[in-house]
Order: C-alpha cells, then sequence, then structure tokens
C-alpha cells in the first residue's frame, strides 16, 4: 500500500525543485540583467553561461545520492533502450513536425529563437543547448517527477506534456506540443524503462548536439 505521507512528500520535493528552477531564472535575469543585455558579446556569453551552469549545480544537489549511483550502474543495455525511445520520439517529432508546417508555415518561436541564439552567441548556443540544458532539462522533467507516479503511460504523458508546454511561446503555437511533446514522452519512458537518469541525459545531449551541428552546418552552405 502506497504511504500518503511518503507520496506527499515526494510531491513537495518535487514542486521545490519546479519552484526553485524558475525562482532562480527569474532572480537571476533581473540581477544580472545589464550582463545579459550587455553588447559585449564575451561579458554577455559569459554570465550567461555562468547563470545556467549555477542553476544546474544547485538543482543537482536534490538529486546528488541518485546520480552518484546511478553513475555506477549505467549500462550498454541502458543506452540501447536509451536510443530505441529517442528513435521512435525523433521519428513522431519530424512526422507531425512535416504535418504541421503544411498547415502553418512558420516554424515554433522556441525554434527560430535558437537559431538566432545560436548566430549571436554560438559559443554560449554550444555549451548550454547541447550540455547543461538537457542534463537540467533531464533533472527537472524527468527524474523529478518519476516517483510521482506509479503507472508509466501516466508519468510519460504527464511529463511529456510539461515539457512540451514549457517550448511553446503562445497558446498559437499548440499544434507544436505534439512534436516537443513526443519526444518529452519518450524522454520519459527511458528513464522509466532503465531506471537511469543517464540514459535520457544522454540521448537529450545527442539530440541537441545533432541539431545545433545541423543548423550551424546549414548555415555554412547557406541553407
Amino acid at each position: 500500500m502506497i504511504n500518503i505521507k511518503d507520496k506527499l512528500k515526494t510531491t513537495i520535493r518535487c514542486l521545490s525543485v519546479l519552484f526553485l528552477y524558475f525562482s532562480l531564472s527569474y532572480i537571476l535575469s533581473y540581477m544580472f540583467y545589464e550582463a545579459f543585455a550587455s553588447t559585449n558579446n564575451v561579458i554577455r556569453t559569459i554570465s550567461l553561461i555562468l547563470s545556467n551552469l549555477f542553476i544546474l549545480l544547485i538543482i543537482t544537489l536534490f538529486f546528488l545520492p541518485k546520480l552518484v549511483n546511478d553513475a555506477n550502474k549505467l549500462s550498454k543495455d541502458n543506452l540501447k533502450i536509451a536510443y530505441k525511445n529517442w528513435l521512435l520520439g525523433i521519428i513522431i517529432m519530424y512526422l507531425s513536425n512535416f504535418i504541421i508546417l503544411l498547415i502553418n508555415k512558420d516554424l515554433a518561436a522556441n525554434e527560430a529563437t535558437n537559431r538566432a541564439i545560436l548566430q549571436q552567441a554560438p559559443i554560449y548556443a554550444i555549451i548550454v543547448m547541447v550540455i547543461i540544458a538537457p542534463i537540467t532539462e533531464e533533472l527537472i522533467f524527468r527524474l523529478s517527477l518519476r516517483n510521482i507516479f506509479n503507472n508509466r503511460t501516466l508519468y510519460c504523458l504527464f511529463s511529456g506534456l510539461i515539457f512540451g508546454i514549457l517550448h511553446l511561446t503562445s497558446i498559437k503555437e499548440i499544434l507544436f506540443l505534439i512534436p516537443y511533446g513526443s519526444l518529452g514522452f519518450f524522454f520519459a519512458k527511458t528513464l522509466y524503462d532503465t531506471d537511469n537518469i543517464y540514459a535520457p541525459m544522454i540521448t537529450h545531449i545527442t539530440h541537441n548536439a545533432i541539431i545545433i551541428f545541423m543548423l550551424i552546418l546549414g548555415s555554412i552552405v547557406g541553407i
């Protein structure tokens, strides 16, 4: 029988992590607004990277025992499951993106923003988008939610839904919830299937690295 008190503690812990993440993001953006908006690329890049790294380090403290334990247990089988799930997520993501773009010719605002950031601050984009952001997002949207749900499907759907929603900028982009949410769903499924947070982290990093590489290559060849 599920211990209600333990379930409540787990839920409060999850909400605390979410609150801390958004609070720190807001506080740091307010405190270092001038640095973030600086016309000096070096100052802006360093301040943005350090702020994201600081948030990651704080969030990591919540999950340190799990991170240490999972590091020792990561296996090839975990990675096989991870990349299989990621491939399924990619297929659904790109198929749904293709259909959406037939209806709506505009890119998702999140993708357009990422392209602009890559052009304006490539070092920041590579370090944060490829490494820091995937690790942070897996801790927040996968690991923090994991123990709240006993049902795999419910957990994966909720994790994917939250992940997808937070990648949208307005209700007008609701269709893009499908591609973003599907990727989040399969990252969550990876954690549930392997019980190792590094499995979805690695595939998430791989995914973002490929996206960034394709955008850089596209800019070089003029696509």
